[in-house]
């Protein structure tokens, strides 16, 4: 860990200067849930730091150790930041409240070091959430269910809950079965 934060040290004070001319940070390791009323499914969050602006926007940031997932990650597969926008928006996180997500951004510590903005231009709050109860909606149908890896970015990386998917006993290329618990 030394030598990473020695390899990034002047590029996070140079960048976290821009980001308190923007906003100061309020909250850290912030705990947030929605329930969408039209499923009754829970989504919960914890987003690493939340600021807020002197109009009362937020600007919410995740760090990753490695490299951040790209716009195009993010509008497909990687909708992290997105859904802490829908949170922070309608039900907002710890005592902050609702608020307008002004930006959120991926702070990636890795080699280089980058910050990735959330595509929130192309994927907007009202969006993300009408999508989650989509899928949500989806999910919750007997003949869909929750299929394993259905959208993964790679299948080289094991997922930490493969064995509960029985995930090995069939490959990406079969078409999901979906079975009827009665």
């Amino acid at each position: 860990w030394m030598a990473r934060m020695a390899r990034v040290a002047d590029w996070i004070a140079r960048t976290e200067d821009a980001r308190r001319a923007r906003a100061l940070p309020a909250r850290l390791e912030a705990t947030g849930k929605i329930e969408l009323e039209e499923t009754g499914f829970v989504l919960t969050a914890k987003a690493d730091r939340i600021d807020v602006t002197d109009a009362g926007d937020l600007i919410i940031y995740d760090y990753k150790t490695g490299t951040p997932p790209s716009r195009a990650a993010q509008e497909y597969l990687d909708k992290q930041l997105l859904i802490e926008a829908v949170i922070a928006e309608n039900t907002g996180f710890d005592t902050l409240g609702p608020r307008p997500v002004r930006e959120a951004a991926y702070v990636g510590l890795g080699t280089p070091p980058k910050e990735i903005k959330a595509p929130l231009d192309t994927c907007p709050v009202a969006k993300t959430r009408a999508d989650l109860v989509t899928l949500t909606e989806n999910y919750l149908k007997s003949e869909t269910g929750f299929t394993s890896k259905r959208a993964a970015e790679t299948v080289r990386r094991d997922g930490e809950y493969d064995q509960l998917a029985r995930y090995g006993e069939w490959d990406l290329t079969d078409t999901p079965k979906p079975v009827i618990l009665k």
